[in-house]
């Protein structure tokens, strides 16, 4: 017999809604100073008019470092999120990806400061938003 955890899943359970309640912050208006340098689990998504639609669900022991140095300033090895851009044919390369991000995509991100549990978080909330690229295989 399996041990069932209802601790664990309602603690995903609130996490994941806090997460998704947060407001989002489009990338086109970041700054670095609003991200934190805080360990967490981060959800980009695509806003067409007033929908989000979930595109990545993330990890990072530094959220500004991994999300604002990584993706928007990054090259092509700094973050999975834009080689799935262009492998799944939605940009050309990665110069179009980075425009691509700035211009349609938003940002929310919860801390945890756990790293088991940020890992079992990132997962938990990729199987339930299914994100249209997934997420990360490795932190």
């Amino acid at each position: 017999m399996i041990m069932n955890r209802p601790d664990r899943l309602e603690k995903l359970s609130e996490a994941l809604r806090e997460l998704c309640d947060k407001r989002s912050l489009p990338f086109r208006d970041m700054l670095p100073n609003e991200l934190p340098e805080r360990p967490g689990v981060y959800l980009i998504t695509k806003v067409e008019d007033e929908f989000e639609i979930p595109y990545w669900i993330g990890r990072a022991d530094n959220i500004k470092r991994r999300v604002f140095t990584g993706l928007l300033m990054g090259g092509y090895a700094n973050l999975s999120f834009k080689k799935q851009l262009e492998e799944k044919e939605i940009c050309a390369d990665i110069e179009e990806a980075k425009k691509f991000i700035r211009k349609n995509c938003a940002l929310r991100w919860l801390r945890i400061q756990d790293a088991r549990f940020r890992d079992i978080m990132a997962c938990f909330a990729s199987a339930v938003l299914n994100p249209k690229l997934g997420m990360p295989k490795e932190p």
